[in-house]
């Protein structure tokens, strides 16, 4: 008969178990870990969905509690989360694919999901691309720096219009509020379409996805 397992022993293998198991993980899984909750709030939730012609597979399909509004997610590795170092041709592999989403109908095993779907990417990309002040120039040392117009809570960027007049992609973007609280919309060109905090914006996403 064997001795019974020295507990430090077991705790060794369970951390070994875990260490594994975590790197076989996704980054992208550990990012949906994160907002799962945060979409479970205000949405039903629909995850790997798979298109009706079999060439696409998006991360998840929501629509609001409240609303009845329909959105579609496409998730990549995140910066601060992974410790990754993502190029520019990553962020524009990103957004193509999710360009072709659009294109795609995922009604195979929910056929309740609208043929078309706005669909918006998270992470931003417009997070980790500001836009700075060229008029404000300011000299520390003789060095001149430029501050920048807006701050990462803004709801307007450069890059987020670029990318949606590009692509026709949006993405989910994170705020504070007033409070200091943390919230979250989906915008689109620079229009937001959906909040965490005021709910779905009909007249943007009436407009918008009647362009589908």
């Amino acid at each position: 008969m064997s001795a019974p397992l020295d507990p430090d022993l077991k705790g060794a293998f369970f951390f070994m178990e875990n260490e594994i198991q975590e790197k076989k993980e996704k980054p992208e899984d550990r990012y949906r870990k994160r907002i799962d909750q945060l979409f479970e709030k205000h949405f039903i939730v629909y995850r790997e969905v798979s298109s009706r012609c079999n060439t696409g597979r998006l991360d998840y399909v929501l629509q609001c509690r409240e609303s009845g509004a329909w959105f579609g997610v496409e998730v990549k590795k995140n910066h601060q989360l992974d410790d990754v170092k993502l190029r520019g041709n990553d962020w524009g592999k990103f957004v193509k694919q999710a360009n072709r989403y659009l294109g795609l109908n995922f009604q195979k095993e929910h056929p309740e999901i609208p043929q078309k779907l706005l669909i918006f990417i998270a992470p931003p990309i417009s997070k980790y691309f500001r836009e700075v002040d060229m008029k404000a120039e300011v000299k520390i040392k003789g060095i001149p720096y430029y501050p920048l117009k807006h701050d990462q809570y803004h709801d307007h960027t450069n890059m987020n219009g670029f990318i949606g007049e590009l692509s026709n992609v949006g993405e989910i973007r994170s705020f504070l509020d007033h409070r200091k609280n943390h919230t979250f919309r989906f915008i689109l060109k620079n229009k937001t379409i959906w909040g965490s905090r005021y709910g779905l914006h009909k007249v943007n996403y009436d407009f918008y996805t009647g362009k589908l």
